[in-house]
C-alpha cells in the first residue's frame, strides 16, 4: 500500500489501495447477495387485502400491507408463520402459511451480473487510474451502485445480530451518498466549475448531509427492528421521505448542470464526454430515481 519515492519519503501506492478496497466491497456486495438470495415473502395467493387490519404475524402487530411484506423478510423461505387477523372480514381468524422464495433465479443472476459488472469496471478500469481527474469521483459512484444493486434493498429482521445489520446499512449509505457523488461529479467533470473552484468545500455539505440522513434512517430501522409494531413503523416515514426526496433534488441538480455545461463548454471533445455522460447516468437512474422513488413520493405506484 506504500512505495518510497526516490527522496526516500513514503508515499501511499493509490491504485493500490483503491483496488484493495475494491476487493473488500467485492466480499462485503457478494456476502449481502447472499442474503438477498434467500430473502422470502408471502406467496402471491395470500391477498393480504381482503384481511381487516391490524394483523398479527408470529405475534407482532402490523397495520398495513407494506409492514406486513417487511415484517415477514425477517424469517427464511419455507418458513411457517402465523396470521391472525380478529376482524369480521372475509379471511379472519388465524391462519399459518409457508413463506416463498421472493426472487426468482433469473432476477437474481441479473442482480448478481449487473453487480460483477461494476465491480470489474471499478477494479480493472478506474481502480489503476485514481491519479486522473475525477477518476476517484467515478470510483466511488461505480462502487456505491454496484453495492446497491448486490444488497437488493433494506429487507425486515427478526433479532437482528449486529452482523445482520451491515446489508441494511451498506444499502441506505449507497442510496444517501450516491446521489450526492453524482452532484459532485457534475461539478468536476471534465473540469472544475467556476462554482467549485470558489467554493471547493461545497461537495463536503452533500456528503456531511448525506450521513445525517444515513444516520437518521438507520436510527428509525434499528428501532424497529427492536420494537417493532405500527408506531415504529410509521416512525420510518419521515426519513425515508426526506432521503428520498433529497435523492430526487440531487440528480435532478446535477443532470441540469451536465445539460447546461453539455451546451456551454467550447471544447468538442468535452461536450461529447458530457453526452455519453448525461446518457450513461440517464440510464441508470430513470429506473430507481424517476420511475420508482418519484411517483412513491406523490403516493403514486412505481
Amino acid at each position: 500500500m506504500c512505495i518510497r519515492d526516490r527522496g526516500g519519503h513514503i508515499r501511499i501506492n493509490r491504485p493500490f489501495t483503491y483496488r484493495l478496497t475494491a476487493f473488500l466491497v467485492l466480499g462485503l456486495g457478494l456476502w449481502s447477495f447472499a442474503h438477498q438470495a434467500r430473502l422470502p415473502a408471502l406467496a402471491p395467493s395470500e391477498d393480504l387485502s381482503r384481511l381487516d387490519w391490524p394483523v398479527r404475524i408470529q405475534g407482532v402487530v402490523t397495520a398495513s400491507e407494506d409492514q406486513a411484506r417487511f415484517q415477514v423478510e425477517g424469517y427464511a423461505a419455507g418458513t411457517e408463520i402465523t396470521l391472525q387477523s380478529d376482524g369480521p372480514g372475509p379471511v379472519g381468524g388465524e391462519r399459518t402459511v409457508t413463506l416463498v422464495s421472493a426472487y426468482s433465479w433469473s432476477y437474481l443472476m441479473v442482480s448478481l451480473i449487473s453487480g460483477m459488472y461494476f465491480w470489474v469496471v471499478v477494479a480493472f478500469v478506474f481502480a489503476p487510474r485514481v491519479g486522473q481527474p475525477a477518476v476517484p469521483l467515478f470510483f466511488w459512484i461505480s462502487v456505491l451502485y454496484g453495492t446497491g444493486v448486490l444488497v437488493g434493498g433494506v429487507y425486515g429482521q427478526v433479532d437482528p445480530g449486529m452482523v445482520d445489520l451491515l446489508p441494511p446499512l451498506l444499502q441506505l449509505t449507497s442510496l444517501a451518498f450516491l446521489p450526492a457523488a453524482f452532484l459532485h461529479l457534475s461539478l468536476a467533470f471534465p473540469a472544475k466549475t467556476t462554482l467549485l473552484e470558489s467554493r471547493p468545500r461545497l461537495p463536503l455539505v452533500f456528503y456531511l448531509v448525506a450521513t445525517v440522513l444515513v444516520v437518521w434512517q438507520g436510527s428509525a430501522f434499528l428501532g424497529y427492528f427492536r420494537t417493532p409494531g405500527p408506531e415504529a413503523w410509521q416512525g420510518l416515514a419521515a426519513p425515508q421521505n426526506a432521503a428520498d426526496s433529497l435523492m430526487v433534488i440531487q440528480v435532478v441538480a446535477g443532470f441540469t448542470v451536465l445539460f447546461i455545461r453539455a451546451r456551454r463548454l467550447e471544447a468538442a471533445d468535452q461536450r461529447r464526454q458530457l453526452r455519453w455522460l448525461i446518457f450513461g447516468f440517464l440510464l441508470g437512474s430513470a429506473p430507481y430515481v424517476f420511475f420508482r422513488t418519484l411517483p412513491n413520493l406523490f403516493g403514486a405506484p412505481a
